[in-house]
């Protein structure tokens, strides 16, 4: 293991080593270009130095050929004026000063240009080591400031939050105290306006005030009450419906009963009369629950028609239809209304049905002193008051 991984280290440093090597190369290659294109800029500018030094024998030498022509054509001519030699002269030495001067400064262009050359690779020196080592720290700490941005923009967020919060906060103890304040002085004036009126006012005030509280205290047991009152009949109905539905049972009169002796049909043809009432009507499906008393009113039909009815004309009151069926079955499924409180005898059973019969009674029964006033009833109690209302 400790092999392999000095060889991995040493193949890694290699490849990085290979790589600067390559890079290395690389600048060596792009300053050489650089170089060459200077020397031959160089070269050139040397050309065109050795150019114009060439032109400026060509010109010297002319104006030598044009002195000695001058001078030749003085000589031939015999006169020759001093004036005209010395300003030839002083041309001729201002023309070879003018091309010194212009030598001048091609030379000093020439080193110029090499240091602006110089100058341009070294800016492009640093260009470079800014695009392989200074960029990768610039953004890091570009990276670091938009973090820093981004903190400082959630920390004002909070703030304001914070503050928004506080504001609403203290906006709302402002407002409680105001309120309050405003109730206590409200509570001040009319202490005061009270401490004004005579006694007699005063103290109808006062009584005025704790009636308003035992007014509250009674209507909250007045509710309490009725909670539990209502409670109560709604426990009340439903035994009394237990056990009506529980008497009824106990009866053990079946439907066919009814249908075969009262409506004169046959064991075969009869029906009972929930099967009745769902192919008359398939939605009766849904009120199965009250079918109890229905058939506790059939029931009664039945017995009401075996003991007083039979002495009719067919036995029951009203026309026959075509099937057989009573036209009216008033009588039969709710009685003759005559005999209800008389004893009903159901033949070989010998059972009586239950009869409920409602009164309607006070929740509470009024005290014979209810509505006499003494003089000893004031100020009103809450003694009172219950006694008042039991």
């Amino acid at each position: 293991m400790g092999k392999k991984t000095s060889d991995e280290d040493t193949s890694l440093a290699e490849a990085f080593i290979h790589f600067q090597m390559q890079v290395k190369s690389k600048e060596i290659e792009e300053f050489k270009e650089d170089i060459a294109q200077l020397e031959g800029g160089k070269q050139k500018l040397i050309e065109l130095r050795d150019h114009l030094r060439e032109e400026q024998k060509g010109h010297i030498t002319v104006l030598r050929k044009q002195a000695k022509e001058q001078e030749r054509k003085l000589e031939q001519r015999g006169e020759v004026n001093k004036e005209q030699v010395e300003d030839a002269l002083h041309q001729n030495l201002e023309l070879s000063r003018n091309k010194e001067k212009e030598l001048a400064e091609l030379n000093q262009g020439l080193k110029c240009l090499v240091e602006q050359v110089l100058a341009l690779q070294a800016e492009k020196e640093i260009w470079l080591q800014y695009k392989h080592v200074g960029r990768h720290k610039d953004k890091e700490r570009i990276d670091h400031l938009k973090d820093e941005h981004a903190g400082l923009q959630k920390n004002f967020e909070e703030m304001a939050e914070n503050i928004n919060r506080s504001l609403e906060v203290t906006f709302n103890e402002i407002d409680k105290k105001k309120v309050q304040l405003m109730d206590d002085k409200k509570q001040l004036a009319s202490e005061r306006a009270i401490k004004l009126l005579d006694k007699n006012t005063r103290q109808e005030i006062k009584e005025n005030v704790w009636l308003k509280k035992e007014v509250g205290v009674y209507k909250m047991e007045v509710s309490i009450m009725e909670e539990a009152v209502q409670k109560l009949e709604e426990e009340n109905l439903k035994l009394t419906g237990d056990l009506f539905t529980q008497r009824l049972e106990d009866l053990q009169i079946s439907r066919n009963v009814f249908l075969t002796q009262a409506a004169g049909l046959g064991p075969s043809d009869s029906l009972t009369l929930e099967e009745t009432f769902i192919k008359k009507d398939p939605t009766a499906v849904q009120v199965r629950g009250h079918m109890a008393v229905v058939q506790a009113a059939v029931d009664g039909a039945v017995t009401q028609a075996e003991s007083g009815d039979r002495g009719c004309s067919g036995g029951y009151p009203g026309a026959m239809s075509e099937e057989g069926w009573p036209q009216d079955l008033g009588p039969l499924l709710y009685g003759s209304q005559i005999h209800l409180k008389e004893t009903m005898h159901l033949g070989s059973l010998e059972q009586k049905l239950l009869s409920v019969v409602g009164q309607a009674m006070p929740l509470h029964t009024a005290s014979p002193d209810a509505h006499c006033s003494g003089g000893n009833d004031w100020p009103v109690t809450v003694h009172i008051i219950r006694n008042r209302f039991q």
